[in-house]
């Protein structure tokens, strides 16, 4: 403990201590005959209690140092995914007895952190092992962002190595050893899936669309097995297939033909006459939009460029869309048959197109590129510089408009993006899509996003170099249609028709059967005021016909409800005002089944042992975990830091200063009485 203050405080509280004790000690002095060492005394207590009382006008401070030790961290990563326990329920309850394990074995030498993780870290989650999805790398690298500053001993993955999201090698920015703990069985199993069906998400009306069926068979060699395929309900294909070895992939292709418009589901299901290990992945269920008719888009560009290229080739093959190519230079055709403009890159020419586009109320998508002036009715950029920057994307979690899975699924290894350097400003109700994310640092600068201005709904991509995504795309066979989904469901949002009305519906169309589904509806009154005064009901459809109400929770200025989970399917909805017949909103949407677990459940633990190999730790099997406990408390990886922590604080606030005041002034006054001098 230490008191800092200005050596002049110091020297004018000397001063004046020393001029005021002097003159009472001589006016003392002349009219009294008391002894020497009682005057000294008495001068002493007059000199400490005057000097102490200005130094505290000075306001000194006084800094206390604290010793803290805290203890390593030892995180234990767990993967709470579905595929832990599909193919033998008791592995849940190993991994639930070695997290406690290892809890009370650590917890007098470190601070034990045990965390869920599935497609990302879920700190706090209950060990159900319901999750969809494994992403190990991702729970890694959100593990070195949360501890980069922390003291960290060992960390732990308990896993069956199956990951299903992400990059399919793992690596760590953490500098401590990953010790792995390899669950599940590596040995082949009896097991026939359908693992995905790939077509279009909207065909049209008495035309034909492609389906393609992916199958495996692991040990069914020989085996006879039935395919039995059905388009809404009923069954339009079935043949059979026999395995040609142990570990046998069928890729089929057929066509379709949609008679009707709506929603319609497309599944398949696979059966032998030898019963399957795991019969949650023998089926699998699709859905696709049938629309009336195509949708007519105009793309708008300075010429041939990389980004144009890999944007209009995007939409190449795909029979929903119409398409047509004009360039900034000329002039304006009529708009009124146009569903979408795409704008590729800038141009002296642009505002006069986004002139008319404004004119006719036509949506509108505009990859900005980096070069020009912005400055027009629906975004403004303040250049700062004639430089760009290399950025990565960040998908923004509070994005509904559609699913982004595949993007995400993406996003971590996508090339970057070249934004120009300077400030926008965007006009209208945004949403947010995309963030930039510099240099690792996660920002909320909108990168893709829609918006909706003077009844004109628009998206903005701002930047180029979506080539490289192209390149990226091209090299990675489980990515193949992430560009072609985004643009494709972009371009469907900004042509999107809904029933006039004063509500404003944030919804998606597409969500998981693990998914809690949630609606927000905005009310605008006459001058444009958020407002709930009336009450909204909101009706669903399901496939059945079967119909149930629900009511609108009134929260601050707008509406909310959450319908929770819901079974996979497609449903219709209705939102109107409580006692008026009057439509609010209608619409529909899709519930899709998420077996993404069940595709792959023979463990990997090829990937545990190269972690740990790349990291100088080790790979354990979960029976073997004594080894692993005996290991750790062996090593020399947990050492306790000791830090000062300094705390500040006015002398003033101190009892003690009271105290010796009182002291010294009761000592005084006790002298002076015995002496006979008060």
């Amino acid at each position: 403990m230490s008191v800092e203050a200005s050596s002049f405080s110091v020297i004018v509280s000397f001063i004046l201590s020393l001029v005021i004790t002097g003159f009472f000690y001589f006016k003392f002095r002349k009219s009294s005959e008391t002894a020497s060492w009682i005057k000294l005394i008495l001068t002493s207590c007059r000199f400490f209690i005057i000097f102490i009382l200005v130094f505290l006008l000075f306001k000194p401070i006084i800094v206390t140092l604290k010793e803290n030790v805290k203890k390593p961290n030892l995180l234990v990563l767990i993967d709470n995914s579905a595929s832990i326990v599909l193919r033998d329920s008791t592995e849940g309850e190993k991994v639930r007895l070695a997290c406690n394990r290892l809890r009370t074995e650590f917890s007098e030498m470190c601070e034990v952190h045990l965390i869920p993780f599935g497609t990302t870290l879920f700190e706090g989650q209950d060990l159900d092992f319901k999750n969809e999805g494994t992403n190990v790398n991702r729970a890694m690298s959100s593990l070195s962002d949360e501890y980069v500053n922390e003291n960290i001993g060992s960390v732990i993955l308990i896993s069956d190595g199956i990951q299903n999201v992400g990059m399919a090698s793992v690596n760590s920015l953490l500098k401590s050893p990953i010790y792995t703990v390899g669950v599940g069985d590596t040995g082949a199993i009896l097991d026939a899936a359908v693992l995905s069906i790939y077509h279009n998400d909207i065909s049209f009306k008495g035309g034909k669309f492609n389906v393609e069926l992916n199958l495996s068979f692991l040990g069914l060699e020989g085996v006879l097995q039935k395919v039995i395929v059905e388009f809404n309900d009923q069954k339009v294909k079935e043949f059979f297939y026999r395995p040609l070895n142990e570990y046998d992939h069928l890729k089929k292709t057929f066509y379709l033909k949609a008679d009707s418009a709506g929603l319609k589901s497309i599944s398949c299901s696979v059966s032998s006459s030898l019963e399957d290990e795991i019969l949650l992945n023998n089926s699998k269920q699709s859905y696709i939009k049938i629309v009336e008719d195509k949708q007519n888009v105009l793309f708008v560009s300075n010429g041939s460029s990389p980004d144009a290229r890999i944007i209009k080739s995007s939409f190449f093959g795909d029979d929903k869309f119409q398409l047509e190519s004009k360039f900034f230079k000329e002039e304006v055709p009529n708009l009124e048959h146009v569903d979408a403009v795409v704008l590729i890159g800038n141009s002296s020419q642009t505002n006069r197109w986004l002139k008319e586009i404004n004119r006719i109320d036509v949506g509108f998508l505009w990859f900005t590129g980096v070069d020009g002036v912005f400055k027009n009715d629906f975004l403004q950029f303040v250049r700062l510089d004639e430089s760009n920057d290399n950025v990565s994307v960040m998908v923004d979690e509070s994005f509904d408009g559609f699913d982004l899975s595949g993007v995400l699924k993406s996003q971590d290894q996508l090339p970057p993006i070249a934004i120009p350097f300077g400030k926008w400003k965007i006009n209208g109700e945004m949403e947010t899509v995309f963030n930039e994310k510099i240099g690792g640092v996660e920002t909320s600068y909108p990168l893709f996003l829609f918006s909706k201005y003077n009844g004109n709904t628009f998206g903005a991509f701002l930047g180029e170099g979506l080539w490289r995504w192209g390149f990226f795309q091209n090299n990675n066979d489980d990515d193949q249609s992430f560009i072609h989904e985004l643009f494709t469901k972009s371009i469907r949002k900004i042509i999107s028709k809904s029933v006039k009305s004063d509500l404003k519906l944030r919804f998606k169309d597409e969500w998981l059967n693990s998914e809690e589904i949630k609606l927000v509806v905005n009310r605008f009154n006459d001058v444009s005021e958020l407002t709930n005064e009336k009450s909204l009901l909101f009706n669903l459809i399901d496939a059945n016909g079967v119909s149930k109400r629900f009511d609108f929770l009134r929260v601050n200025n707008h509406y909310e409800l959450n319908l929770g989970l819901l079974p996979f399917g497609v449903y219709n909805y209705s939102i109107r005002y409580n006692g008026h017949d009057s439509l609010g909103l209608e619409g529909g949407f899709i519930v899709k089944e998420n077996k993404l677990e069940s595709e792959s459940i023979v463990a990997d633990h090829y990937m545990l042992r190269k972690l740990s190999h790349e990291t100088n730790g080790e790979f354990y099997l979960i029976k073997d975990l004594d080894s692993l406990i005996k290991k750790l408390k062996s090593s020399k990886n947990f050492k306790s830091v000791s830090f000062f922590e300094s705390s500040l604080d006015y002398l003033i606030k101190n009892r003690w200063i009271f105290f010796i005041v009182l002291i010294l002034a009761s000592l005084e006054w006790f002298v002076r009485k015995w002496q006979g001098i008060i």
